[in-house]
């Protein structure tokens, strides 16, 4: 990532190839090929002006600090955003982040607060546009840092940081029992080596890429994020979750069972779960025998009958105890009228597109069994002497079966409940899910777009920190967006706030607020028991 607020020397003995400058980081002549082979980092790009470059966050990590000579800081705007700030002051509090912020950083408290307000506010991870966000916002620090100052901040932040923040953290909300926490992964590919990190596994996006994987557990009650991990790309998720669980089991939770989805389902995994002493919900796939078995001996009930019918969810349910391997353990089954309508269609119409394109091949009489494998569920095909397709016909029966299938979905819990509470449960775990959004859209976290290991640490840690804000500003508005979805998600939160402002007095140089908060505003103050008073006195302390 280019620094792009100042500009420097560029250092004698490095290397420039397409206007990026190398580090030489060690040279060594291969005899065999008969040159001399170079182990370079990059760090930065020549600049317009002769002799001078862009540097990147690497670059103070051969070069000395005093080489960047950072320019004036920029003033702050006449008009500056404070209904942000007193949201993001008032969440630091009430969840005393901001206690654990001030004991483990001192003087870099303030310094990462407005990180976290930028990631939030901006929905970005990309910190290149922090100097020109903080000019119009009311900062913790009453300073304006460039994006260099955040780099050099994210290689100030140690593993035993890391650590006795999520220790403390999970202090904070050890009284949590009885519930549940969700566990999901997601992965972010990346071009960087990270000391290892990156490697190959299952990308959800960019296969030739390698990638980062990263775990979260949520809180099911409030989505509150508790614990995550960071491991290589080529761990697998079912394989690295048993160390999480008993990470977060280490902070003394009581009864605390976990939510899956339906990839982390093996015989094995849940059967280790039981041993260990973890309850869970998991979520089924519709082929495994006793989901069959099940939905064959309920149809009736399911489709027909009233009594089983789940108004909450507007699907029907039941449930029976299984076995799966020497352990018992109850199986929910659904049957949801929409999901199998909708469900119905468009395999139908597959199905007809199928039976289209299957024609077209019969007219060109060259297509062989081999190349029509994709058919073969739905078609029933004849093929003359030399394999050529010769006519078809649709296998109505199997058709009709899957049609039959359609609109059933399946839990699995190693505890006894109703299926009514099942899906209550299962159905909450949507918190994960939205956080994972969260980091890949609504804080841009696609691509590290760091350098070295550590960096990457500290960036998924200052993320996973200002999910945990986000989170908290999803759930105190949630009663607001039952009323108007549309006005009252995050983002549009974040866009009403912000335009609480005050402007600086000419005479006095002193910030004062010209308007009066609007009725939305209000709204949101009263979401979050937040006085405007409390916005008052942080704008007069911020003027001194």
């Amino acid at each position: 990532m280019l620094l792009k607020d100042f500009i420097v020397k560029v250092p004698a003995g490095t290397r420039t190839q397409k206007r990026y400058v190398y580090h030489v980081k060690s040279r060594k002549y291969d005899s065999e090929k008969g040159y001399t082979i170079e182990d370079r980092v990059c760090i930065g790009k020549l600049s317009d002006t002769e002799g001078m470059m862009y540097p990147n966050e690497m670059f103070d990590s051969y070069y000395s600090s005093e080489e960047m000579k950072e320019g004036e800081l920029p003033e702050f705007s006449d008009t500056i955003h404070i209904g942000t700030r007193a949201l993001i002051s008032h969440i630091l509090m009430e969840t005393k982040i901001e206690d654990i912020l001030e004991g483990l950083f001192e003087e870099n408290a303030g310094l990462i607060k407005d990180v976290l307000a930028y990631m939030i506010v901006s929905e970005s991870c990309a910190y290149r546009y922090f100097p020109y966000f903080m000019r119009e916002y009311m900062s913790f620090t009453g300073k304006v840092y460039s994006d260099a100052t955040i780099c050099r901040l994210l290689k100030k932040i140690e593993d035993t940081d890391r650590q006795t923040f999520l220790d403390a953290w999970n202090q904070i909300n050890s009284d949590l029992k009885d519930v549940y926490v969700s566990y999901d992964s997601t992965n972010f590919n990346t071009r960087n080596d990270y000391d290892g990190y990156s490697e190959y596994g299952c990308a959800k996006d960019d296969e030739d890429l390698p990638q980062v994987n990263l775990a979260y557990v949520t809180a099911q009650k409030n989505g509150r994020p508790l614990y995550y991990e960071l491991y290589p790309g080529s761990i697998s998720d079912s394989s690295e979750v048993r160390y999480m669980m008993k990470a977060v089991n280490g902070y003394g939770y009581k009864n605390i069972g976990f939510i899956f989805d339906r990839g982390y389902y093996s015989e094995k995994f849940l059967n280790q779960m039981s041993k260990d002493g973890y309850f869970f919900i998991i979520m089924l796939k519709d082929n495994y025998k006793y989901v069959q078995e099940t939905i064959g001996k309920h149809r009736l009930k399911l489709t027909e009958q009233a009594s089983c019918y789940i108004r909450n969810h507007e699907v029907s349910g039941v449930t029976e105890r299984v076995k799966v391997g020497n352990r018992t353990y109850y199986v929910h089954v659904y049957y949801d009228d929409s999901r199998a309508s909708s469900e119905k269609k468009a395999y139908l119409n597959t199905v007809a597109g199928l039976e289209k394109e299957l024609g077209k091949k019969l007219e060109e009489k060259k297509w062989t069994k081999e190349k029509l494998k994709k058919y073969e569920k739905e078609f029933r095909m004849k093929f003359d002497l030399n394999g050529i397709l010769l006519s078809f016909s649709r296998k109505d029966k199997a058709i009709a079966e899957k049609l039959n299938g359609m609109g059933y979905f399946a839990i699995l819990t190693s505890k006894k409940m109703e299926a009514s509470d099942a899906l209550d449960i299962y159905r909450d775990r949507d918190a994960i899910e939205k956080m994972f959004r969260a980091l890949k859209s609504g804080m841009d976290f696609d691509h590290a777009g760091v350098q070295g290991l550590m960096s990457l640490e500290s960036k998924v840690f200052l993320t996973f920190i200002a999910g945990i804000i986000r989170n908290e500003i999803f759930y105190g508005t949630k009663q607001l967006r039952l009323e108007d979805r549309k006005n009252y998600t995050v983002p549009a939160v974040m866009r009403i706030m912000d335009m609480m402002e005050a402007t600086k007095n000419v005479r006095t140089g002193k910030y004062i607020r010209r308007y009066a908060s609007t009725g939305k505003q209000k709204k949101i103050l009263t979401a979050f028991k937040l006085k405007e008073s409390f916005i008052d006195q942080l704008l007069a302390e911020w003027n001194g």
